[in-house]
């Protein structure tokens, strides 16, 4: 599988190409983001 940390504004590009949440928002340095995964 493929993981990323998408940006809340990219949260709907990365869900259209597959990737399905994995957990909550996480707060890094200031940087929201939220992991996702893709199966391959």
């Amino acid at each position: 599988y493929i993981t990323v940390n998408s940006s809340t504004y990219a949260e709907t590009f990365y869900t259209s190409l597959g990737f399905k949440k994995v957990g909550k928002k996480e707060i890094n340095k200031g940087i929201v983001s939220i992991p996702m995964k893709r199966n391959i």
